[in-house]
């Protein structure tokens, strides 16, 4: 068994950071807030201890988090290894035996007296862990008591600690206080605290194999009006997946932008929420080798879609996802991702860009077709098509659709059912 220490400083929050990691394994133990313990034994198949080591302090510093790391056999010597500055266990102080009493802090009634054997055996000139472990063990419980004997049984690897169900918060939320004495007014400084803790939600859902769909950004201002409520609550919404923080971030400040703009703020802000409020799965792919631009061209386009979605709504912007029907008004359905299948375009005839809902009724006279009370002369037809309904319906049938060409450029879809014209597209 490999055990990784993550010492955390003072004042974090020690299970939202331990979510980050849950994607590495899902052996994770919590000393309350000062300390994460993770498993590491089977990950070695994929990237040594130093290479997670350097992952860790990578991740971790990504969140502004400042932490001593260590790799031990058990819970407690990887927490003795990161809190003192020793290369091995013989070499540790003997305040180290407080880790091994109590690793987890679960029992602080008992800190007391481990003190005060810590205290004795100094006193009688036992200074590391390698002196302590020479004394016999069955002096240990009469002269120091059991809770140094549990320790010193530890030492030994005779006394293992259980490992619990690590469960992630059901909410993903983070936040941040602002100075009482100096609040912000505007939102550029919330945008410097917006960034970090967008962070924080990303790792976080990706530890679990997510991503972020849509979250809320909660402002408390200092007081409430009758004009405004003391919170202000403006939703983002990430319509597809695979974008960066970095977008997510320019879409948030967008939209909160123009919120704030529309109903502005009247009072200083003291705290700043993020609570995710629909999550999606996360996918990961290759990268091309060979095409460098893709990435930033699907980024991009990415971009546009999800701005467009914050704006509109998830029902204003959508993908069309093909489906098996020999009507073409019913060969599609609306998706709000754009789907991972690839489809094979090289059978499907050319199609309008526009397409009506139903098809519309059009008188087409002597060559000429007449809709929106304008004439368009017919230059040309083109691409016969023979299409059938579905034989169940009362109104199936056949339909023979046509590219009509005019002469002011302009190219209609249209077929013709018993004698009858309708216009179903407009290619654009």
């Amino acid at each position: 068994m490999r055990i990784v220490c993550i010492k955390l400083p003072k004042h974090s929050d020690a299970q939202s950071i331990a979510e980050i990691f849950y994607r590495a394994t899902p052996q994770i133990r919590l000393r309350h807030n000062e300390a994460i313990f993770l498993e590491v034994s089977k990950c070695q198949h994929l990237y040594s201890e130093s290479t997670f080591i350097k992952r860790a302090q990578i991740t971790l510093k990504r969140i502004g988090i400042t932490a001593e790391l260590s790799v031990a056999d058990d819970i407690s010597t990887a927490l003795s290894l990161a809190t003192f500055p020793v290369m091995n266990k013989d070499a540790l102080p003997v305040d180290a035996l407080i880790y091994y009493a109590d690793p987890l802090a679960q029992y602080p009634e008992q800190h007391g007296r481990i003190l005060k054997a810590i205290h004795l055996l100094k006193s009688l000139g036992i200074r590391t862990i390698a002196d302590f472990l020479t004394i016999p063990s069955y002096d240990i419980s009469p002269r120091f008591g059991p809770i140094v004997l549990l320790a010193y049984q530890r030492l030994l690897g005779q006394h293992e600690i259980p490992w619990n169900e690590f469960r992630p918060r059901e909410v993903v939320e983070e936040s941040h206080e602002f100075d009482l004495a100096y609040p912000p007014r505007d939102l550029e400084p919330v945008y410097f605290t917006l960034r970090p803790l967008l962070d924080r939600i990303y790792l976080r859902l990706r530890g679990r194999g997510q991503r972020v769909r849509q979250f809320n950004i909660i402002l408390q201002q200092e007081y409430a009006t009758r004009k405004s409520p003391q919170t202000y609550k403006v939703p983002i919404i990430i319509q597809l997946p695979f974008v960066s923080v970095k977008t997510i971030f320019q879409i948030a400040k967008e939209k909160l932008d123009a919120v704030v703009q529309r109903k502005p703020l009247e009072h200083p802000i003291i705290k700043i929420s993020l609570v995710v409020t629909e999550e999606a799965p996360y996918l990961t792919s290759q990268r091309d080798l060979f095409d460098q631009k893709k990435e930033e061209t699907s980024e991009s386009f990415f971009h546009l879609v999800s701005r467009l979605a914050t704006k509109l709504g998830s029902d204003g912007a959508f993908f069309a996802h093909v489906k098996e029907n020999y009507l073409p008004e019913r060969t599609w359905f609306r998706v709000p991702e754009k789907s991972i299948t690839t489809i094979q375009e090289s059978h499907i005839p050319e199609r309008p860009l526009r397409l009506l809902k139903e098809p519309r009724p059009v008188p087409i006279q002597d060559n000429y077709l007449f809709h929106n009370r304008m004439q368009y002369e017919i230059k040309e037809w083109k691409n016969p098509e023979v299409l059938l309904s579905n034989w169940w319906e009362i109104s199936g049938g056949e339909r023979v659709y046509y590219k009509l060409v005019t002469h002011t450029g302009d190219n209609f879809w249209v077929f013709k059912n018993k004698e009858q014209y309708y216009l179903h597209g407009i290619f654009e």
